[in-house]
């Protein structure tokens, strides 16, 4: 608690929010989710206060990793409607005070897409990937390997749905990504995209002699 004392008193944000955000992960390492989670929500409103701040040491990829906190601690606690509940009122909040393609709301609308995932709801959560999507395109500040996760995660409920040439766009623009950014999975994504063609080009073939 030292570290976390001495923070409050200089209230310097990061150190601040960093110090809590270690004493959550002390709780959920012991399995007292309901503590881990009261600090990981005063980790995030801390960033959010240090982002609204314009504090430069703060990004929304803080904010985002905040949220995967959350949401994983009431998933381990087996209560994912409450996670639901507190991404489903950040995104009416972000709605109503920032730009409506600003990089916080596609990270929370990617974590809304998670939850609905993990309740077995496909169709909801590739909705929310779809928008997550659609706000990245036209933001200038996402960082590439969340987006890079999204778009593979459409790809793939693409391919689930037999939905083949939209599946394949989306992979196309992860190696887009990768090109531009010297991803080091630049060329595993160019192997995988190979055996996708190969396997629509069967497919497709079969379809027609059938």
């Amino acid at each position: 608690m030292e570290a976390y004392e001495i923070a409050e008193r200089t209230e310097h944000l990061p150190d601040m929010a960093s110090s809590i955000g270690d004493i959550g992960l002390l709780h959920e390492n012991q399995l007292d989710y309901n503590t881990a989670l009261s600090y990981y929500y005063k980790q995030y409103d801390i960033h959010e206060k240090a982002l609204e701040l314009d504090q430069d040491f703060i990004t929304e990829q803080h904010l985002f990793i905040d949220l995967i906190l959350i949401v994983k601690s009431y998933k381990k606690n087996d209560n994912l409607k409450m996670a639901f509940r507190f991404c489903q009122h950040k995104l009416d909040q972000q709605k109503r005070t920032i730009p409506e393609n600003h990089p916080r709301i596609g990270y929370t609308l990617n974590m809304i897409g998670n939850i609905y995932f993990y309740f077995g709801k496909v169709d909801k959560a590739l909705e929310y990937y779809l928008q997550v999507s659609e706000v990245f395109d036209h933001s200038q500040t996402c960082e590439h390997v969340t987006m890079i996760t999204c778009l593979r995660m459409i790809g793939a409920m693409m391919f689930d749905k037999e939905n083949y040439d939209d599946g394949l766009s989306y992979l196309l623009k992860v190696l887009d990504i990768e090109k531009k950014t010297d991803d080091p999975n630049l060329a595993s994504s160019y192997k995988s995209i190979g055996d996708i063609y190969c396997k629509t080009k069967i497919i497709k073939k079969h379809s027609i002699i059938i």
